[in-house]
């Protein structure tokens, strides 16, 4: 009956294609609470946190102090979150290396926790793309003690207005 409940309540909160997952990964925390790895992958666009002050990189550039986001993560569903920038570096061939650490809040409240690093590089006076990726540190509920990875693809921000979208894939064991 509880397992029922479980199935029940998940299926309500959880993106419907994370469901065959969802189902694989209780069954097997049920039969010995076994960590599984899996593929993961994001949809995700943020804008500038505007409760965060800009943050003063090395070599007189500035940066934003973070970001909120959301969007849909496979495991997680819908999602919501912030980035809190920690580093901004000016790097010799005209980058911004920027680290980060970041909450990520599942369709159900989990949290998943990781740190970033970016490599913005700038292509006009619009618009900067960016590379990099980001470590999984653990989270809350059934991510707690999550690891993994994120690489970040066809990620463009908006200079004009912050704006930023990208997708990423990686895997996650928890």
């Amino acid at each position: 009956m509880a397992f029922m409940a479980i199935l029940l309540l998940a299926a309500c909160t959880k993106d419907s294609s994370t469901d065959s997952f969802l189902l694989e990964d209780i069954e097997a925390k049920q039969n010995g609470g076994n960590r599984v790895t899996r593929p993961i992958s994001n949809s995700l666009q943020s804008d500038p946190d505007p409760s965060l002050p800009p943050l003063a990189c090395a070599g007189g550039a500035y940066a934003a102090g973070g970001a909120l986001f959301y969007g849909t993560i496979t495991h997680l569903g819908k999602v919501t979150g912030n980035v809190v920038n920690q580093s901004c570096e000016l790097l010799s061939d005209g980058r911004l290396k920027i680290t980060s650490k970041d909450r990520i809040i599942a369709a159900n409240g989990d949290f998943l926790y990781t740190e970033g690093t970016i490599y913005v590089t700038v292509v006009s006076a619009e618009t900067a793309t960016i590379t990099g990726g980001s470590i999984i540190t653990g989270g809350t509920g059934r991510f707690v003690g999550a690891t993994g990875y994120f690489i970040y693809e066809n990620m463009v921000v908006d200079l004009v207005t912050g704006h930023e979208s990208h997708t990423s894939y990686g895997e996650i064991t928890y």
